[in-house]
C-alpha cells in the first residue's frame, strides 16, 4: 500500500462523517402570528377606496319612499344577457345580476339610458343616481352598490391554485388561503 492509499481514506470517512453530522439538524416548527397584534397601527392603515373601470359588474338596488315606482329602476339581469336569453342565442346559462360596465365606460340604467360611470367611486355614482333620479321619478332615493366581481389570485405551492371571486368587498390573507 502506498501512503496515498493510507491518507485518503481516513480523509475521506472524516469528511463524510462531519458532512452528516452537520447536516443532520431538528427543524424548528414556524410560528404563525404569535406575539400581540399592534391594532392601533391597523387601523391607521387606509385604503384607497376602488373606483369603478371598465369590465366590472356593479350590482345597483334603488330604494326610496314609493317601492312601486322604485321596480321599474331595480333590474335583475344584466341588459346584454338578457337579451341574448329572450332572442335564444344564448348559451343556456342563467344571466348574471347587475351592469356590466362596457369598454367605454358606460351602464345602460332603466329609464335614464346610458351613463358614463367609469373611474367614480361607489359614493360618486351614488350621488349621481340620486341627482338624476331625485323629484324627477322618486322622492327620496337611496341605493346600495356593490362591486359583484372582485377577484384574487393564488400561485405557489398551494392545494388549489386559481382565481376565486370574493363574495363581499373585503378580505384578508387568512380568509383568502383558508
Amino acid at each position: 500500500m502506498t501512503i496515498h492509499n493510507l491518507f485518503y481514506k481516513p480523509v475521506l470517512a472524516i469528511f463524510v462523517f462531519s458532512g452528516l453530522l452537520y447536516s443532520c439538524k431538528t427543524t424548528r416548527p414556524v410560528q404563525y402570528l404569535t406575539g400581540p397584534i399592534d391594532t392601533a397601527a391597523i387601523s391607521r392603515i387606509s385604503l384607497p377606496e376602488p373606483r369603478i373601470q371598465k369590465g366590472d359588474l356593479i350590482g345597483i338596488t334603488v330604494y326610496s319612499d314609493n317601492p312601486e315606482a322604485t321596480a321599474i329602476f331595480n333590474q335583475q339581469m344584466n341588459t346584454a344577457m338578457a337579451s341574448d336569453a329572450v332572442s335564444g342565442s344564448g348559451s343556456g346559462a342563467p344571466a348574471m345580476p347587475g351592469y356590466l360596465v362596457d369598454t367605454r365606460g358606460n351602464i345602460r340604467f332603466q329609464v335614464l339610458g346610458e351613463l358614463h360611470i367609469e373611474g367614480l367611486t361607489k359614493a360618486e355614482l351614488e350621488s349621481l343616481l340620486k341627482e338624476k333620479l331625485a323629484g324627477v321619478y322618486l322622492s327620496n332615493p337611496y341605493f346600495n352598490i356593490r362591486f359583484l366581481n372582485y377577484k384574487f389570485t393564488i400561485l405557489g405551492e398551494v392545494a388549489k391554485q386559481g382565481v376565486y371571486n370574493i363574495p363581499g368587498e373585503n378580505i384578508n390573507i387568512l380568509e383568502a388561503i383558508g
